[in-house]
């Protein structure tokens, strides 16, 4: 893999990673716990 291929993938995961974080920070302050322990695992 060429390395600006490889930029855009680590870029990619790191969005989706701020993305599953924002979801469990939002299903926690909602009272939803077991999704936002999911997103939150899936953040890491």
């Amino acid at each position: 893999m060429s390395q600006p291929k490889d930029w855009h993938e680590a870029s990619r995961w790191l969005l989706t990673a701020q993305e599953d974080l924002k979801a469990a920070n939002v299903l926690f302050e909602s009272g939803l716990y077991s999704q936002a322990c999911f997103h939150a695992q899936q953040a890491g």
